[in-house]
């Protein structure tokens, strides 16, 4: 996995931290969002959104992100 990824939705470069080997990534503080979401309405079964679009799914899914 290439620590640097892009986004499928947006276009947008963005890390990964647990690509650079750490144990936490920025994605981990989000509501997780079930697989069957973001594979319907990302068109994603595999990989990453960009902190923007994930933060959007999560809200357009009920998530509230402080």
């Amino acid at each position: 996995m290439s620590t640097s990824q892009i986004c499928p939705q947006c276009g947008t470069t963005f890390g990964c931290d647990i690509a650079q080997g750490k144990t936490h990534c920025w994605c981990m503080e989000l509501p997780a969002i079930p697989k069957d979401i973001t594979a319907k309405t990302a068109g994603l079964s595999e990989g990453c959104l960009c902190p923007a679009c994930l933060k959007e799914l999560a809200q357009s899914v009920g998530h509230k992100n402080d």
